[in-house]
């Protein structure tokens, strides 16, 4: 059975190695074929690519003939510059050669310019510092006639009472004295029928008429007390309207004296010198009264002091406008205080937008916001 099996083994594996034999011979020729195709494929490859390399190589040589044409051509234009240079080289040294011979003047001309720049600046600092000198007594004298200003409108406030108070007072003397003069006449008549009525009426009347007599005489007498006492008054009334001619020619005086020194002072105000185009206060008290009640400013300092004033004036006015200032003498807290206005407002938040407005140095002094029409008031 072992002969047997190893015969049918041997059979089979025959048969096999002869499939497989056929097998690698069939796998041998597809190989064959196959590197033949693959090497007639490459051998067009390298043929295509030996022409396309050809015909590059044919290309850089045209463009490196061209590139060697534009390396003779700029070798032309380098020859042609450094001769260029050259020429500029022998100028240059011309002109050092030249210019040799002037820098002793030009050195001069320096050291005479710097002296007179420098003259020129201490010139400019004398000027600055004048006129810094000058800008602060404009600010005085501005903050000088604002204070006489509002001394101007008292006073004429106080001439007015005056003058009414003066003609109410003539009217009712006046008045005084005709009731007097009315009754001492009366009084003279009555004392002229009295005499007569003593002399005469005792020829004429009966006995009986003697107690009318002596009750006569007794009026009488009670009229010369009166009369005596009427006396009194009218020379005391006389000394009063002696007095009150004094005081009157005083207060005319004195009114006059006023009417001149507000004549000087609105002639003062009128040439008062402006420092060239420099930021004035425009405003007063008057721009202040004509506002109306119902709107808005900003209080930009309240000070009791008119040389804090001006100086904090002097201080900040380049960072505010022109138009939009005010200056007023009102009374705070039964004291009178100079006051520094910013512009006027409809609402209270466009008075706000502007201290938000404003540099921090002015914000730094708090500003605040204020109705015109407490302000009026305290002016009033």
């Amino acid at each position: 059975r072992l002969a047997a099996d190893l015969q049918q083994q041997s059979l089979s594996l025959s048969s096999h190695a002869t499939a497989s034999e056929r097998q690698i011979a069939t796998l041998r020729g597809e190989t064959q074929n196959w590197l033949a195709d693959t090497a007639h494929g490459w051998e067009a490859r390298f043929t295509s690519s030996n022409a396309r390399v050809s015909h590059e190589v044919e290309r850089l040589d045209s463009d490196i003939a061209a590139l060697a044409g534009l390396f003779k051509a700029q070798e032309q234009i380098i020859a042609e510059q450094r001769r260029r240079l050259d020429q500029f080289d022998v100028t240059c040294e011309l002109l050092d050669t030249a210019t040799r011979g002037n820098r002793s003047r030009i050195e001069a001309v320096r050291e005479q310019a710097e002296k007179q720049h420098t003259i020129v600046e201490a010139r400019i600092d004398g000027l600055g510092a004048l006129q810094r000198e000058h800008y602060t007594e404009f600010q005085s004298l501005q903050g000088l006639v604002g204070v006489l200003r509002a001394e101007t409108q008292r006073l004429d406030s106080a001439i007015g009472e005056v003058a009414t108070a003066l003609a109410s007072h003539a009217g009712e003397t006046r008045d005084g004295f005709r009731k007097t003069h009315l009754a001492i006449a009366g009084l003279l008549l009555l004392t002229l029928a009295g005499f007569a009525l003593v002399k005469w009426a005792p020829a004429f009347a009966p006995a009986s008429t003697e107690a009318l007599v002596a009750k006569s005489e007794a009026r009488m007498a009670e009229v010369g007390t009166h009369l005596a006492a009427l006396a009194a008054g009218e020379e005391t009334r006389r000394q009063n309207e002696t007095e009150q001619q004094a005081r009157i020619a005083l207060v005319t005086d004195k009114v006059a004296d006023l009417e001149k020194s507000l004549g000087e002072l609105r002639a003062a105000l009128a040439n008062a010198p402006a420092l060239g185009n420099g930021p004035r206060v425009l405003h007063d008290r008057q721009w202040l009264l004509q506002q109306s009640p119902k709107a808005y400013t900003v209080q930009l300092v309240l000070s009791p002091s008119q040389a804090d004033m001006a100086r904090f004036v002097d201080r900040n006015i380049r960072h505010l406008a022109r138009s939009s200032l005010a200056f007023a003498a009102t009374e705070y807290q039964q004291r009178e205080h100079y006051s520094l206005f910013l512009g006027a407002f409809d609402t209270v938040g466009q008075a706000r937008a502007a201290i938000a407005a404003l540099p921090p140095d002015l914000r730094a002094n708090q500003p605040w916001v204020r109705q015109f029409q407490s302000i009026q008031a305290s002016l009033h």
